[in-house]
């Protein structure tokens, strides 16, 4: 009598005794094998204390390996793989539609159900752009098309920071969806917008007309004041153009979008703002220091160009700490700054 031809309690026995591995390995020797040893291999990973195969068919949205594991298991909805996500969570993350489709028509399927981060299905389909599984998802009935995680985030959120256009204007259009909704530090989805610069995105959101342009998040700063701090120069250029917008904004820090531009170094945006009406360019924030004194302390010569030549700006101001911008830049060794300064100094003295 050959292995094969022995009873299949027998088989059942003898794959207890071998590892996964060797069980994959008989599974691949030879059709007959394969259909010996399959519903076997099956049921043994549903009832170990590990169980994979239907972590894994769901994560690669393998059908035919999805469904002999779902027969195999007793717990499908039960199961956690990385970050506390079950099969259902899984396959929405990695944009399976027929596997969702397959897990959703099991009796115990939870479309709201949250993983560690409490991160649902929608939640995860959203932030990875698939269109297709966040549709299907919407018309279960009993979903939450507003979902908010363990950090305050919302599917719209999440899909707004990762420019996901297709589905941010597909959740737009849905009833229950806060455009607007804040997270745990008070940030938006068009603040997560603007800070990545998608701009698709940003004006899908203005075009709603819910929300506020010029929100303050935790540290008081607004969507330009972040967009000056990114680097990011399309988004400064749209939000001077838009509505409640307040270049003039200061966050809880005293500083303003010029500022925080002037502290980075990006010297684009610091020409546009002291373009723009109404910009002090010599503004002090709470420790007493000016744009021009956090270029000189950052090394940014271009930027302390910029600032003297607009003739609006005190380069002999002294901050709190007792400093000039010449003191700044000799502090922190940068010796072409200081050379500028003085010889600014000596040219209008």
């Amino acid at each position: 009598m050959t292995l094969l031809e022995l009873p299949e309690e027998i088989l059942y026995i003898i794959s207890a005794y071998i590892s996964a591995r060797d069980r994959v390995a008989l599974l691949s020797a030879s059709r007959t094998c394969s259909q010996s040893f399959e519903p076997i291999h099956y049921r043994q990973d549903a009832h170990s204390t590990n169980p994979s195969a239907l972590i894994w068919a769901s994560g690669n949205g393998k059908i035919q390996s999805l469904k002999k594991a779902i027969t195999a298991s007793d717990n499908v909805h039960l199961l956690r793989g990385v970050d506390g996500r079950r099969p259902l969570s899984l396959v929405a993350k990695a944009g399976h539609e027929l596997a969702l489709e397959l897990l959703l028509a099991i009796e115990g399927s939870d479309p709201n159900e949250r993983d560690y981060h409490g991160q649902t299905p929608l939640s995860l389909s959203s932030l990875m752009g698939h269109t297709g599984v966040v549709k299907l998802l919407l018309s279960v009935s009993g979903i939450n098309p507003d979902p908010i995680d363990n950090y305050g985030r919302s599917a719209l959120s999440l899909a707004a920071e990762a420019g996901q256009v297709s589905v941010v204007e597909l959740l737009l259009g849905i009833e229950g969806v806060d455009v607007d909704s804040r997270d745990d530090d008070l940030q938006s989805p068009f603040w997560f917008a603007i800070g990545e610069a998608h701009k698709e995105v940003v004006n899908l959101l203005i075009g709603t007309g819910m929300v506020d342009v010029g929100m303050t998040d935790s540290e008081g700063n607004t969507p330009l004041t972040w967009a000056a701090w990114k680097g990011n120069l399309d988004m400064v250029e749209l939000l001077l153009t838009t509505k409640g917008a307040n270049p003039s904004s200061r966050n809880n820090k005293g500083q303003t979008a010029l500022t925080v531009a002037s502290i980075k170094g990006n010297e684009a945006i610091v020409k546009l703002l002291i373009a723009t009406e109404g910009i002090d360019p010599d503004s002090k924030d709470d420790s007493g220091s000016t744009p021009l004194l956090f270029a000189a302390s950052e090394g940014h010569e271009a930027v302390v160009k910029v600032l003297l030549q607009t003739g609006r700006v005190d380069n002999n101001h002294v901050n709190d700490n007792g400093n000039t911008a010449v003191g700044e830049a000799l502090w922190n060794r940068h010796l072409n700054i200081v050379e500028l300064l003085n010889d600014w100094n000596d040219g209008r003295s």
